[in-house]
């Protein structure tokens, strides 16, 4: 079995199973109601179209088939963005004023909700398969086909070749790294073979160094092979995400950083946070009230204290809490609250550890320092010290702060004590930045209040 027809069997078992999915909770809907199923036509039109709205985006955007590094199946957001998308153009449609009601409220609410399930828990489910089968050969991996000059052939093969990953180093052939007048027709004569011989045995993606690119009919000749023809740079690729070939006038040159979010991104953010601020500033100002009578009551000091904290740019401004210990820290940050507990006072442990204490930073958001979601600020003493111990420290600064994060929503929060600790939460932080949209915003922001992970480490 090849990869490719594995990965058209999962698409076609997720059809298959919105399809059954919409029906099943229809009738057992219906069922549950009224004790009787009337009709399932309303449920088989509700599963057709929003099947036809999941696949049409995934047949669009689907690349693994050339891009071996893509995984299968998109990103866990990827499948949220395209499945609420599907949803909300199913309760749109539900809406238009018909002779009775084809979908009700709670069918639609329940639909959504567990098919996400289903296609999340099919996903991650097809996920282990194929990898085991690929382990065990028993789907077809990628052939691939290491040229360049002899002293880079084994490092090359050795890091190419993964049989867990089906990546497959079938033929590694050597090629001049310069061509002179006097061994042109030497160097076209190599090509020629190596082009036959990647013919002959069916190669999937041809990986060439960057050294051995010295005449352009390198390249030329081999993109007449049905195969993904990749260069290897002696620049670390791995450490960028999206690197791609910009075009200045007649000077080509490959990007390897761009800023995150478009123009018109950062616009729909801005306007999504003050928004979404603003209401929660509305609704929360009973508690935000009651807590800051609290906090003056049961111990001496302001309700709220100001922070110096990095932002965009690696610009500074003051970061709004609510007061949790015995002092007000508006400079440097003195020894962590959780290694001196009796500095928390003690309606601040139990602000701290519902999050509730952060709250006030909804004023940072409205102001502009802060977003809803993206990587949380720290400490200046801490940004100056984690920025020593990971190189790619800084890229957070590419985006506005948040309240909350995708590091934050997967436990990631805390006092960050060894560089191990910190590095997975600089991780998650550019895993954000680099698969940024509004979809994965609202995913998080649904992780942050009812995710368990949310609330760990909470201090």
């Amino acid at each position: 079995m090849s990869s490719t027809t594995f990965a058209i069997g999962v698409f076609a078992l997720s059809i298959v199973a919105v399809l059954g999915f919409a029906v099943a909770i229809g009738a057992l809907l219906e069922f549950f109601v009224s004790d009787r199923i009337e009709s399932l036509r309303p449920y088989v039109l509700a599963g057709l179209l929003t099947g036809l709205l999941y696949a049409v985006p995934h047949l669009v955007m689907e690349t693994s088939a050339r891009w071996p590094g893509v995984a299968q199946g998109g990103a866990p957001s990827r499948k949220f963005e395209i499945w609420t998308f599907a949803n909300l153009i199913l309760a749109l449609v539900s809406t238009v004023p018909t002779d009775r009601d084809l979908l009700s409220y709670g069918y639609l609410a329940l639909f959504y909700a567990a098919g996400l399930g289903l296609l999340t828990g099919l996903s991650m489910g097809a996920s282990a398969v194929r990898a085991h089968l690929v382990e065990t050969g028993r789907i077809r991996g990628r052939r691939i086909m290491v040229l360049g000059p002899p002293a880079e052939l084994e490092t090359m093969t050795e890091r190419a070749a993964s049989s867990r990953q089906g990546f497959h180093v079938v033929a590694a052939e050597v090629l001049p790294t310069h061509a002179l007048s006097d061994n042109r027709a030497a160097m076209l004569k190599a090509i020629d073979d190596v082009t036959y011989r990647a013919r002959t045995l069916a190669i999937d993606d041809i990986i060439v160094s960057s050294t051995a690119l010295a005449d352009s009919d390198v390249m030329m000749r081999l993109s007449g092979i049905p195969a993904s023809v990749h260069i290897q740079t002696l620049m670390p690729l791995d450490r960028f995400a999206g690197v791609r070939v910009a075009q200045f006038s007649e000077l080509s040159a490959l990007t390897v950083s761009l800023p995150p979010l478009a123009p018109l991104q950062r616009i729909c953010k801005r306007v999504f946070d003050i928004a979404l601020a603003s209401l929660a500033v509305v609704a929360l100002f009973p508690l935000l009230a009651v807590v800051a009578l609290i906090i003056k009551l049961t111990s001496p000091g302001p309700a709220l204290f100001l922070q110096r904290r990095r932002g965009f740019n690696m610009g500074e401004f003051r970061i709004w809490k609510f007061r949790t210990m015995t002092v007000v820290e508006s400079g440097a940050d003195l020894a962590p609250a959780d290694q001196d507990q009796s500095r928390l006072t003690w309606i601040g442990r139990h602000l701290r550890r519902l999050n509730i204490d952060e709250l006030p930073q909804l004023f940072n958001v409205i102001k502009g320092d802060m977003t809803m979601v993206g990587p949380r600020p720290h400490a200046l003493e801490e940004d100056d010290l984690f920025s020593q111990w990971i190189e790619t420290y800084s890229s957070r600064a590419k985006v506005v702060p948040g309240i909350t994060g995708w590091a934050q929503v997967n436990g990631c929060r805390g006092r960050a004590s060894t560089m191990q600790v910190i590095r997975k939460r600089v991780e998650y932080d550019r895993y954000y930045i680099e698969n940024w949209s509004m979809m994965f915003d609202l995913h998080i922001i649904v992780l942050t209040l009812f995710s368990p992970k949310a609330y760990r480490n909470a201090r």
